[in-house]
C-alpha cells in the first residue's frame, strides 16, 4: 500500500488500464476517452452520491497532455529502437479533499499583529503557512504582520487533522470564517468609535477605515477590542459559539481573554453543498529495455484540479513529491509481510526500494493546475495532497503496457516482471 492517498491510489492503478482496454476496443483515443469519462461540476460522488461542489479533471487531462505534446508521442507506442521500446500512457486519481465542522481562531493584538492560532502544523508542504494566509487575505493585512501559531495544544483550534487531503479546505476554511468574525468586529468597533454602522467601514492593509478620514489601525482597534471588552476579547462567548465550539479552542485563547481582540470561527453544514474532491491528471513517456526489462520515465506530465492555486510554491512541490512517489510505486516499492505472522519482511530501504534522483524522470517534471474556484472552498481552495501520486503511477503503468502491448495484473512492475512477459511469448514486441 502507498503511504499516501491509501484506497483511491490502489484503485487508480487498477482502473486506468482498463479504461485502455475501453479505449482499445471502441476504438477511441485514450485521451478522449478520458476526457468523455471526466466529472463534471456537480455530477454525483461518494457514498451518499452528492453533487460534486466542483470538477475540472478533463480540463486537467488536456493541460498534462499539451505539457509534453500528446499528440505527438502517441505515436510512438510500440516503436523499437534498437533494444528499447517506447509507450505513452495517461492516468487520474482523486481524493475527497475537505470537511465542515471545525473551529478558527484569530487573536489581534495591541501592536498590530494578527495572530492564527491553528491546528494545521507543518508535515513539509507549507500547508501550515498556506491555511494562514487564507486569514490573512479574509482581513486583507500583510502577510509580514501575521504570526501563526501551531504545534502546541493549549494555543491550537480543533480542526480534523492533517490528513487526506483536507488540510488547504478544512483548516483554511475554519480560519476564513474566525478571519471573517474578526472583520466584522473591527467594522464594530470603528462604528463604536466615529458614528455610523459597521457596513460604512472596509478592512485593508492593515486599518479599518469610512473613507472619510476616519481611521483606526488593527492595533488601535485591538486596544479599543480590550477597553470594551465582551465579545471583542473573548471574555463573553458568544452564544453560537459556546454551543459549537469545542472545549480545546475556547482553551486556546484563555491566555488573550481580556487582553486583545479574540475571534472565533465554525464551519458548518451552511459551509458546504455537496461532496469536495481533488483530482489529478497524468501523462507519461517511457522506455522500456528489453534486454534487462529496466523501465525508465523519460518524460511525466502532472496537471491537478485544487481549486484556487493558493500557494503555487507547496502546489508545485506537492505535485512533484507525489509523481516521484508515483513512479516508485508502479516500478519499485512494495511491502512484503510473512503470511504467518504478519510481520514485514522488508523493512529496509534496499529491500523496498523508493525512487531515488536516478529514478526520476529524464526530462523536466511538467507541472501545473487547472486554477478554477471551488464555489465552498476557502477563496477557491481545496486539498492537493494525494491524487498526484495516483495519477502518476497509473500513467506509468499504462505507458508500460502501451509500449508492451501487454497487461500487468499486479505492482510493482519490476524489471524481472518485463523479462517474465517478453519470455513467454506475452507482448506484441519483436
Amino acid at each position: 500500500w502507498p503511504m499516501r492517498g491509501p484506497g483511491q491510489n490502489q484503485a487508480a492503478r487498477a482502473v486506468e488500464p482498463l479504461i485502455d482496454r475501453a479505449a482499445a476496443e471502441l476504438g477511441i483515443d485514450r485521451l478522449e476517452i478520458r476526457k468523455l469519462n471526466s466529472p463534471t461540476d456537480g455530477d454525483p460522488a461518494g457514498a451518499d452520491q452528492s453533487p460534486l461542489t466542483s470538477a475540472h479533471l478533463g480540463e486537467a487531462y488536456q493541460m498534462a497532455a499539451d505539457a509534453i505534446d500528446y499528440e505527438s508521442l502517441k505515436s510512438m507506442n510500440g516503436r523499437r529502437e534498437g533494444s528499447v521500446v517506447h509507450g505513452v500512457g495517461l492516468g487520474s486519481a482523486s481524493h475527497a479533499s475537505g470537511y465542515v465542522g471545525f473551529d478558527g481562531l484569530i487573536v489581534i493584538h495591541t501592536d498590530g499583529t494578527v495572530e492564527v492560532r491553528q491546528g494545521a502544523g507543518n508535515l513539509g508542504t507549507e500547508s501550515y503557512a498556506a491555511v494562514a494566509r487564507l486569514a490573512a487575505e479574509t482581513l486583507k493585512v500583510p502577510w509580514e504582520d501575521v504570526q501563526v501559531t501551531w504545534g502546541r495544544s493549549d494555543k491550537a483550534a480543533f480542526t480534523l487533522g492533517q490528513f487526506s487531503s483536507n488540510t488547504t479546505f478544512t483548516t483554511g476554511l475554519s480560519n476564513v470564517r474566525a478571519a471573517e468574525t474578526a472583520v466584522q468586529y473591527l467594522k464594530e468597533i470603528a462604528a463604536n468609535e466615529y458614528g455610523g454602522s459597521p457596513d460604512d467601514y472596509e478592512v485593508a492593509d492593515g486599518v479599518v477605515t469610512n473613507g472619510e478620514g476616519d481611521t483606526l489601525t488593527l492595533g488601535e482597534a485591538a486596544q479599543v477590542a480590550v477597553e470594551l471588552g465582551g465579545k471583542y476579547t473573548g471574555e463573553e462567548v458568544p452564544q453560537e459559539y459556546q454551543e459549537s465550539l469545542i472545549p480545546l479552542t475556547l482553551g486556546a485563547a484563555a491566555d488573550v481573554y481580556g487582553q486583545a481582540l479574540v475571534a472565533f470561527g465554525k464551519t458548518g453544514g451552511d459551509d458546504l453543498g455537496g461532496f469536495v474532491d481533488s483530482f489529478n491528471a497524468a501523462v507519461a513517456h517511457v522506455t522500456i529495455d528489453l534486454e534487462t526489462g529496466k523501465v525508465a520515465v523519460e518524460e511525466l506530465a502532472n496537471y491537478g484540479d485544487s481549486g484556487t492555486i493558493v500557494h503555487p510554491d507547496s502546489y508545485t512541490a506537492q505535485i512533484e513529491g507525489g509523481a516521484v512517489q508515483g513512479i516508485g510505486y508502479a516500478l519499485t516499492e512494495h511491502m512484503r509481510f510473512d503470511q504467518e505472522t504478519g510481520i514485514p519482511v522488508n523493512a529496509d530501504w534496499y529491500k523496498n526500494k523508493p525512487p531515488s534522483i536516478m529514478d526520476f524522470t529524464r526530462a523536466p517534471l511538467q507541472v501545473g493546475g487547472v486554477d478554477e474556484p471551488d464555489p465552498y472552498g476557502p477563496h477557491g481552495a481545496k486539498g492537493v495532497g494525494e491524487p498526484p501520486l495516483g495519477a502518476a503511477a497509473s500513467a506509468v503503468v499504462s505507458a508500460i503496457e502501451a509500449g508492451l502491448g501487454t497487461t500487468f495484473t499486479k505492482h510493482p512492475i519490476t524489471a524481472s516482471d518485463v523479462l517474465d512477459k517478453i519470455e513467454a511469448g506475452e507482448t506484441e514486441v519483436r
